[in-house]
Parts: structure tokens; C-alpha cells; sequence
């Protein structure tokens, strides 16, 4: 699941005089795009406000539109949102995530806290054992209305940029002895990938638990060239690694963007420093790929969901840099 920044800064609890109601796809979707874009020229936060990103979302896998989204009306036009929240749980996850957004003009009026108690409420309504929540560090605001509902911070994620240089420049990474490498397009063994999903993220706040039907249903936009896994001296799945060339990322940049899914280390092999030939194999696949004009990739976007501090200045030292970072919310469902 993307990352979700609340924008909730206020704690009001008294009856508001907006207009909430449920999402309807057919209207909304092209006004939260507007919300969207308005929120992002004052947040600055690098999210895609496009709307057909935001329609991507209406699909994802266990959610409903009509029943998991709220919208807030603007008092004095009623084809103007100025405020909407969205819950996304997977059918095999007992995690939700949320997002509560509101239009800067009409914070600290309560709708953001409004529009969490909506959400919780649903979170009840759908099982979650526990939601999780995303917000820039430089909302402090934010970050006080969850703790002030009962979310606990647990982690951070991590959106970090480099030249494309870094890419074409990358050594070639050097394995611990008997560690072996191959990509998905070599091995296609499909329990295998699975399973590397399913333990090589395990602990760290984020990652959800893929079934069986999730990963068949996402596997056909992912290239198998780019997605990399890592094996032990036993054959066992030891780390994995995603990378992409071009998609939502150069889209959203206006020039070709290489987009690396933060390395995956089983707990078992955390200790062996398997992170930095991961991302290298990862970075030197980017290197040689191309776009459609035949350009290498300008830039790169590493995303990183509960990272150790280590393992951030690993990906520094490489030459990326942290553009974005968010604290991790947990609110356990009672």
C-alpha cells in the first residue's frame, strides 16, 4: 500500500457546519484531484495529484470506494471538496491503512479530526486488528491529533532521490560467500517470489502480507527483469529487491525516472549486510535501461517503509538523499 499523509490539525469536538458525506467515483474523483493539487501547493509534500493516479486507488484490492471514503463539501459550492478520507485494507491483512486529508483554507475547523473518527469507525466496521497512519515530519500538528486518538509512532517512511549517474556509475555488488542472485524473469518460481515478499520485510511497520490472489493480481504490471531475489548457500530466500524503469514516477517528474522499492532482507540474513549488493544489482539493471526516446534515467526514487537508521545511510553513501520523510502511525482496534 502507498504511503498516506493525514492532514488533520485540529481537535474540535463540537457539531461542524460542513457537509460530510460518502464518496460517489462518478463526481469525486476529478474534485479530490483539486483537492489534491491545492493541498500539494501549500504542503509541498511531492505527491501525485493526478487523477488518474488517484483512480489506480479505486481498484486496489479489498476496496470499497462507496463504503471506505468520506468527503467533506465546501459550505459555498458544493462541487468543491474540502476534505476527504480513505481506508485501505487488503483481503489477507488485519491492517488497515488511512488517509485524512483537508483543504489548507479550512484547517483547524475540526475536519480532519471529523473525518479520523469516520475512519476509525469504519476500521471497526472492516476488522482491522490495527490501522496504520503516515505524516510529514514537519506536520507537528498532525502528529499531536494522533497521539491525542491513540495512534503510537512506530517507524518512519523514506522517499530518497538520486541523479541517474548513480545508476550508471554503480559497482557491481560483491555477495557473501555461496549467496547467489537472479531475477524473477530467470527463476519464475511463484511461491518463491512470494514467499520473499512475505519474509523479507517481516517486522518492519508498512509491508502488508501478500495472499496467493493479491500478488497474481499485481504481478502482471510488474517487469520480472527488474525484481531481483537473493538466495542462501541452501537455497533458501535470503532478500529481494524491486526496481523499475519509467511508470508514475517519470510521469510525474516530466523526464525518465528509475524508481527502486527499497531492498528486503529476511530476518535470518539481516546481520550479513545484504542490503547494499541488493540495491547495487538493483541500481546497475536501472543503469543500463532506457525510456521510450531512448534516454537513460535522469533521476532515481528509492522508497523505504521502516528502514533502520543504518540501512538509510547505507543508501547515502551511495549518493541519495532523503526528499521526504514520514512518521509511521499504529492505532490498535479496540
Amino acid at each position: 500500500m502507498p504511503h498516506n499523509t493525514p492532514e488533520t490539525h485540529d481537535t474540535q469536538s463540537q457539531p461542524l457546519p460542513f457537509v460530510f458525506r460518502r464518496f460517489q467515483p462518478t463526481v469525486d474523483l476529478a474534485r479530490q484531484s483539486r483537492l489534491y493539487a491545492a493541498i500539494e501547493a501549500v504542503d509541498q509534500d511531492g505527491e501525485d495529484t493526478s487523477e488518474a493516479t488517484l483512480r489506480e486507488t479505486l481498484t486496489w484490492p479489498g476496496h470499497d470506494p462507496l463504503l471506505d471514503r468520506w468527503v467533506v463539501v465546501a459550505p459555498d459550492d458544493p462541487e468543491t471538496l474540502i476534505g476527504f478520507a480513505g481506508l485501505w485494507k487488503g483481503p489477507a491483512n488485519e491492517r488497515g491503512d488511512v488517509v485524512v486529508k483537508a483543504h489548507p483554507a479550512w484547517r483547524r475547523r475540526g475536519i480532519g479530526g471529523e473525518l479520523l473518527t469516520r475512519m476509525q469507525a469504519r476500521a471497526r466496521e472492516r476488522g482491522c486488528a490495527t490501522v496504520g497512519a503516515y505524516v510529514n515530519v514537519r506536520h507537528a500538528e498532525t502528529d499531536a491529533l494522533l497521539l491525542a486518538r491513540g495512534f503510537t509512532r512506530v517507524s518512519n517512511y523514506t522517499r530518497m532521490q538520486a541523479p541517474g549517474k548513480v545508476a550508471c556509475d554503480a559497482m557491481e555488488a560483491t555477495w557473501p560467500t555461496g549467496f547467489t542472485t537472479r531475477s524473477y524473469a530467470e527463476d519464475q518460481r511463484f511461491d518463491v517470489l512470494l514467499a520473499a515478499f512475505n519474509t523479507c520485510f517481516l517486522g518492519q511497520w508498512g509491508h502488508n502480507h501478500l495472499a496467493v490472489d493479491d500478488l497474481r493480481a499485481w504481478l502482471s504490471s510488474l517487469d520480472a527483469n527488474g525484481m531481483f531475489l537473493a538466495f542462501a548457500p541452501d537455497g533458501a530466500v535470503a532478500g529481494m529487491c524491486r526496481v523499475a524503469m519509467g511508470g508514475a514516477p517519470s510521469a510525474s517528474d516530466g523526464q525518465p525516472t528509475g524508481h527502486l522499492d527499497a531492498p528486503g532482507v529476511a530476518p535470518a540474513y539481516r546481520a550479513l549486510g545484504l542490503h547494499l549488493p541488493l540495491a547495487l544489482t538493483g541500481l546497475r539493471w536501472l543503469g543500463h535501461q532506457r525510456d521510450a526516446s531512448g534516454k537513460p534515467p535522469a533521476s532515481i526514487t528509492l522508497e523505504s517503509w521502516g528502514d533502520s537508521a543504518e540501512t538509510l545511510a547505507l543508501y547515502q553513501a551511495l549518493g541519495f538523499a532523503i526528499e521526504q520523510q514520514e512518521h509511521s502511525y499504529r492505532w490498535d482496534v479496540v
